[in-house]
């Protein structure tokens, strides 16, 4: 008798385990839309209202000057659909709509990016994801094990002003010195960051979050943990403060190290819009686990998302 009610046990929790799998919506059988639904970052948005049959939706995003790149055009159009849905969803009335438009934002206006017209009135389309970097889940690649795997060499030598300069602590944005592929442009962009205008801390971790990466503050200011099912990266972001000197210096180098051991990643990178000392090069040599992306490789940096 006893082995009966044990075997009836295990029976029972066995098809309780399966129904928990099969109502996780797809996770359990690896779903591509679902993954992508949980990494994909979400277009910032702003409000929306209806005129004359137009779905009219706002989203806080910086538009480039000139014409607005198809791959930025099909994300803030999709994000529009998916914003309306979501209102359908809760029982909002939107039959009378027969088309969607999307707009983004351009020196402080309302500016229009782009519009879909629907089949019937209040007809929402299924609109295929758009892919501004290949999600980890369906190529074997992974930028910041590329980045880690690189050897950048030491930094060139007086690439950071001399102490005393009279302009040591006036860096340009780095979006003067970077050359950002259209795609990874218009990805930033859907985000909410002005490649022209964002820190290096911003575009590093907005790269991260196109290619799948899923990120999430840490326990310190300025440091988060960039995580895929495969590998953990423990990240700090360094500022340069105004008035500042603009070069990494020694104490900030041991605190990215000290994050990093107790962090319990797989590796660490700390990005800062400040130039690199000689003594990261030393510091990388002694922990391969470490990559210091400073000023003068950010370059190199977004290379390694536009490769993939």
């Amino acid at each position: 008798m006893p082995v009966v009610i044990v075997v009836v046990v295990l029976a029972v929790a066995v098809a309780v385990f399966v129904l928990v799998r099969r109502s996780g919506g797809g996770e359990a059988t690896g779903s591509p839309v679902t993954e992508r639904d949980m990494f994909r970052p979400r277009v910032p948005y702003r409000e929306f209202h209806v005129a004359e049959g137009s779905a009219l939706v706002y989203f806080d995003v910086p538009l480039p000057p000139g014409e607005v790149d198809d791959v930025l055009a099909q994300l803030l159009v999709r994000e529009a659909v998916e914003v309306l849905r979501d209102k359908q969803s809760h029982d909002l009335p939107l039959d009378d709509v027969d088309n969607v438009r999307a707009f983004g934002t351009r020196d402080g206006e309302d500016v229009e990016a782009g519009s879909i017209s629907l089949e019937a009135p209040g007809a929402l389309p299924d609109i295929d994801h758009i892919e501004v970097i290949p999600h980890y889940s369906s190529v074997p690649f992974d930028p910041l094990t590329h980045l880690a795997d690189a050897d950048h060499g030491p930094p060139a030598s007086g690439a950071a002003p001399a102490p005393g300069d009279a302009g040591q602590a006036a860096l340009p944005p780095i979006g003067d010195e970077l050359s950002i592929s259209g795609r990874l442009d218009s990805g930033l962009r859907a985000q909410g960051l002005d490649p022209a205008t964002m820190s290096a801390g911003d575009m590093a971790l907005g790269l991260m979050r196109l290619a799948g990466y899923t990120v999430a503050p840490a326990k310190i200011d300025n440091t988060y943990v960039a995580a895929t099912p495969g590998s953990r990266t423990f990240v700090q972001i360094v500022p340069h403060e105004v008035g500042g000197y603009p070069e990494l210096d020694e104490q900030q180098m041991k605190e990215f190290q000290v994050g990093l051991a107790s962090a319990g990643a797989d590796r660490g990178i700390l990005v800062t819009e400040k130039f690199g000392p000689y003594m990261i090069y030393d510091a990388e040599r002694r922990n391969p686990k470490c990559k210091f992306i400073t000023r003068e490789r950010l370059q190199d940096f977004v290379d390694s998302f536009a490769m993939s």
